[in-house]
């Protein structure tokens, strides 16, 4: 279990954040869990079809897949993928999304654009969200095997923004 450092016989849930003694904590496939989190989780799993879809919202749009082809400019390629696994993680945290990896899901992402502009759907394939999900560990694979993807895409000026929504079929 991770222990705080300086901080005798205080654990950290990764599931809640919340700083925790050891008799409180639980370790699940090498994830500390605090004793709250654990009956919680156990709970949405044990009836995940009352649980069928997680919906992640982002302030952001992901950049077109356009702006690094042909560009050779991999550093920046890698910058922005890392980006987009942070930005998704942090949201993983903060809303509380279970980290239990999905086996098979439908995910749509729905862009909403500043403007009305024409766009293809395969310029925002959807390869910086599908990989930030899978490193925040709540799918457990974005292949085609276990995804089945789809994207759309709306204008909203107020509040550009991408929402991520995940129809659960099986939890491993």
């Amino acid at each position: 279990m991770k222990k705080l450092e300086n901080c005798r016989g205080v654990y950290i849930c990764s599931h809640c954040s919340e700083w925790f003694n050891l008799s409180e904590m639980k370790q699940i496939e090498g994830i500390n869990y605090c004793v709250n989190c654990v009956k919680r989780l156990e709970d949405i799993f044990k009836y995940k079809d009352f649980i069928s879809e997680i919906k992640i919202v982002i302030n952001e749009i992901p950049p077109s897949n356009n702006k690094f082809q042909g560009t050779g400019n991999r550093y920046a390629y890698q910058n922005i993928k890392k980006y987009w696994a942070e930005l998704i993680f942090c949201e993983v945290i903060k809303q509380k999304i279970p980290r239990k990896k999905i086996k098979k899901s439908v995910v749509i992402l729905k862009h909403f654009f500043k403007t009305k502009a024409t766009r293809d759907p395969d310029n925002y394939s959807g390869k910086f969200v599908m990989d930030g999900l899978v490193n925040a560990g709540v799918i457990e694979d974005d292949s085609f095997n276990n995804v089945k993807l789809e994207i759309e895409g709306y204008c909203d000026k107020e509040n550009p923004r991408i929402e991520i929504i995940i129809k659960i079929k099986e939890v491993k």
